[in-house]
């Protein structure tokens, strides 16, 4: 077919139309993109374009799943927001917030449900909490309607912890234990767009049930004037604090001074923390913030306890504020046998593949969902299954040591003193001596040195050292098999309560047995 003058132009101009088109559709998705970002929040008004150009679908969803989080709405006078900027700008200076006297400031907060008249504050803690355009607070609801029912409560700067945060009060609330009511919401202040926020409860005590808390003014306060962290971790200034509402009559005031007794003598070590904790409970919320937060023991600035007064025991109350570097609660606090042992075991169940597959599989549409919501404002957020795994390495690790205690020897003309010190912050049960990798000698209690006694476990059987403890156990000869000069020695351990373990520990010569 002959092919004409006209027809030969007619069709390369409908290839560079179909072309420009999908250039001019691809810069106007990405306009699109970026002009909703600017429109969503001045501060972060690339951040869609970015994702966009990253995971297109994930920066779509987070578009649409925006409005799944409520808005609350602050107003307060430019006065007495001025005061705010001037207090953030001195702690920042300083290194931390310290209001002693609570310092306060009146504004409104409307929200879907109604609006209510407040007080708030900056949130007392490490500067690093202010660093951001967005700031921490503290609400007191003092009339009107109260945001998901809550009058008390903090707002927190939503940040790449959030779901972590979440997952690990839910799954607090998911084993039985009290937890704090946790919501996600985005802020605006004086009509300005602060990003995605996380509003935790602030629960509140009743006599029924006092709610005790460590308040760390005076710490903040040691911390400022030192300018750096304190020995210990700073337990030494805190004071215990009691909750119980409304002044009580006489009767309920009762209940709440037995509860702040209980717990300054618990602080002070005059009560064993398993006659003061629900042991299988305290050990499951020591181990799930292990799992989730990646430390050895809760923060006691954020740490509150629930007194219930029919048992006269403490229930752990969980949060996930995070005021700083961490000040983990105090090994002493913790230094109890049968709390340990508990403690152990439920690291051990918590650290298990199988539990977190479990853990993934119910909470993996919840996270997928609050990771669609806060997209906009945080962008693509790390799922937190990964940290866990590592965590859970960390937690079995704790419970399956290499080398539990250490061991030497102290040679007599007459007999073997074996020196034992347990490294673990949980028991340790030492079975027996392997002499020579041929004979096997079970130890005998009689053995310890009795001035070392009060460092085995009460009404174990065998030889068992509490916590980071050291004994002296004297073997005589006559008790040994015939053996060689300082032949090989090993002494037999494991975690008390694990009786699975066989960890087989060399022990060493001191310096003077070594000698010709």
């Amino acid at each position: 077919m002959r092919i004409t003058r006209q027809e030969s132009y007619a069709s390369p101009p409908k290839r560079h139309s179909r072309s420009r088109l999908n250039r001019w559709l691809t810069v106007g998705l990405l306009l699109l993109a970026l002009a909703m970002g600017f429109l969503i929040h001045q501060q972060g008004w690339h951040r869609p374009l970015v994702e966009f150009a990253a995971d297109p679908a994930f920066a779509v969803g987070a578009l649409l799943h925006r409005s799944d989080l409520p808005t609350l709405r602050l107003d307060l006078r430019f006065r007495d927001y001025r005061l705010l900027a001037e207090q953030r700008a001195d702690a920042l200076q300083l290194g931390a917030l310290v209001d002693p006297d609570g310092t306060t400031y009146p504004a409104t907060l409307a929200h879907a449900d109604g609006s209510a008249a407040i007080t708030m504050r900056l949130l007392e803690g490490h500067a690093e909490m202010l660093a951001s355009p967005s700031w921490p607070f503290a609400v007191t609801v003092e009339s009107g309607d109260a945001p998901f029912g809550l009058r008390r409560f903090v707002l927190i700067p939503a940040n790449e912890t959030a779901l972590a945060n979440w997952g690990y009060l839910e799954t607090l609330r998911r084993a039985g234990l009290p937890t704090p009511r946790y919501e996600f919401v985005r802020l605006l202040v004086n009509g300005s767009p602060w990003g995605a926020y996380a509003l935790e409860e602030v629960p509140a005590g009743s006599p029924a049930r006092p709610v005790i808390s460590f308040d760390a003014t005076a710490y903040w306060q040691a911390f400022v004037r030192q300018g750096a962290l304190l020995p210990g971790d700073g337990f030494a200034y805190a004071e215990v604090a009691v909750d119980c509402g409304p002044a009580p009559p006489a009767q309920d005031a009762l209940l709440c001074w037995q509860a702040l007794e209980r717990a300054r003598a618990l602080r002070a070590g005059q009560v064993a923390p398993s006659a003061a904790f629900d042991v299988e409970q305290m050990a499951d919320f020591l181990a799930l913030t292990a799992l989730w937060q990646g430390t050895v023991a809760p923060d006691w600035r954020t740490l509150r306890l629930v007194y219930d007064p029919q048992r006269a025991l403490f229930e752990p109350l969980g949060t996930a504020a995070r005021p700083g570097p961490a000040a983990p609660l105090p090994a002493a606090l913790l230094d109890d046998p049968p709390l340990q042992a508990a403690w152990a075991r439920a690291l051990a169940a918590f650290s298990s593949p199988d539990s977190l597959a479990r853990l993934r599989d119910d909470l993996a549409a919840q996270t997928e969902a609050l990771r669609q919501a806060l997209g906009s404002d945080l962008g693509r957020l790390e799922l937190p299954w990964a940290a866990l795994e590592a965590h859970q390495t960390a937690m079995r690790r704790m419970v399956a040591p290499t080398q539990p205690l250490l061991a030497y020897l102290q040679s007599e003309p007459t007999a073997l003193v074996l020196v034992l010190s347990n490294t673990q912050p949980f028991p340790v049960e030492v079975a027996g001596l392997d002499v020579e990798e041929s004979v096997y000698l079970p130890l005998d209690p009689a053995w310890v040195d009795q001035a070392d006694r009060a460092m085995l476990v009460d009404g174990a059987e065998g030889v068992v050292l509490r916590a980071a403890a050291t004994v002296h156990l004297r073997v005589e000869q006559t008790e040994l098999p015939a053996m060689a000069a300082s032949p090989p020695l090993h002494v037999i351990a494991r975690l008390w309560g694990f009786p699975e373990q066989h960890i087989a520990v060399a022990v060493r010569y001191d310096e003077l047995s070594l000698q010709p």
